[in-house]
Order: C-alpha cells, then sequence, then structure tokens
C-alpha cells in the first residue's frame, strides 16, 4: 500500500473526543490562518500539493520541539525506522530556510537524493511533505504562501495532553475533500 493510503486509512476514523484540535490552538495561540496549513497537509493526501508554510517565530527550540511533536511518533526527521514512523516523516518536513529555498513550497514535486546529501531535485512526482519551519526572527519580506506566527511561550502541559493520533484524526475530519 502507498504511503498517501496508508495514512488515509489510519487517519479515515473517528477521534476519539472533539477538542484536541482546539487544545492545539490555544497551547501556542495558533492565528486562524493556520488552518490553511493544516487543510493543506490533509490535501496533500490527496496529491494537491500544500502550497502553504507554517513558521513559528520566536524561541528555535521551541518551535522545533512543536513540530517534532506534532506528530505520533514524534520524530520529523528522515532516521532508519520503521515503516509507520516514515509515514508522518514524509507528511511533516520541518527544514531550514535560506533565501533560496523560499519559492520551494511553490514546487509541486521533488525527490531528494539521500546518497550525496540532503539534496533537493525538482520531479513530477506530487510532494506529499507540508513544510514548516521555526525561526528565531522570520527576516523576509512577507509572503503570502508562508504563515509567520509570533509564538512568545507554549503551554507545554496542554499540548503534550493531546493525544496526537486522535488530534489528526480530528484534523482530517474538518479539512478530508468533500466525497472522500
Amino acid at each position: 500500500m502507498d504511503i498517501r493510503k496508508h495514512i488515509i486509512v489510519e487517519l479515515n476514523q473517528l477521534a476519539e473526543g472533539d477538542s484536541n484540535y482546539a487544545k492545539l490552538q490555544k497551547c501556542a495561540e495558533l492565528p486562524e490562518d493556520a488552518d490553511k496549513w493544516f487543510q493543506g497537509v490533509i490535501e496533500s493526501l490527496y496529491y494537491k500539493p500544500n502550497h502553504h508554510v507554517l513558521v513559528l517565530e520566536g524561541n528555535e527550540q521551541q518551535g522545533n520541539e512543536f513540530f517534532r511533536m506534532l506528530t505520533p511518533t514524534g520524530k520529523l526527521w528522515y532516521t532508519e525506522s520503521q515503516e509507520y514512523e516514515m509515514q508522518w516523516i514524509s507528511l511533516l518536513w520541518n527544514y531550514e530556510f535560506f533565501k533560496n529555498k523560499l519559492n520551494m513550497p511553490n514546487i509541486d514535486g521533488f525527490r531528494i537524493n539521500e546518497p550525496e546529501g540532503t539534496q533537493i531535485f525538482p520531479s513530477t512526482d506530487k510532494r506529499l511533505a507540508s513544510y514548516c519551519t521555526s525561526v528565531k526572527k522570520w527576516r523576509y519580506p512577507k509572503r503570502e504562501k508562508y504563515i509567520v506566527h509570533k509564538i512568545n511561550t507554549i503551554d507545554w502541559d496542554l499540548y503534550y495532553s493531546i493525544d496526537k493520533l486522535q488530534l489528526w484524526r480530528e484534523i482530517f475530519q474538518i479539512f478530508k475533500p468533500l466525497g472522500r
């Protein structure tokens, strides 16, 4: 089964409870337009790449921890691990931004050459990964597809109380395309 179908099967179940997404929004005081990014994550499962990037500005360590622990496995970066973990690593990709990478979210497809290090090349495959990043200070002009949110603090007790698999099931039910 391909990775998209596997994630859809995993998420297309009723979430237990319905307050996980509200808790997530509250613990980091996420802006309303963060919904665009989460919707894009779900739409990417249906071969519609997410062109939005969620950027948390402020304490980089807090932002990186927020994204790392947003997946049910608590891992975002490539590791030699089980297939279950790999599906989530493929869904969200936290990477460091440089000026020459600002247009990456507009590219629908890419491939990564691991033997030569992490090098990104355009490809015809539709991209599954949704981009997110954490920076101390966003130094680039405002861009339409970048959702830059300044975080002062994150309510970690509330954040860690969220069951991430149930969170993603809830997000899936909220944002999945009609008729799916």
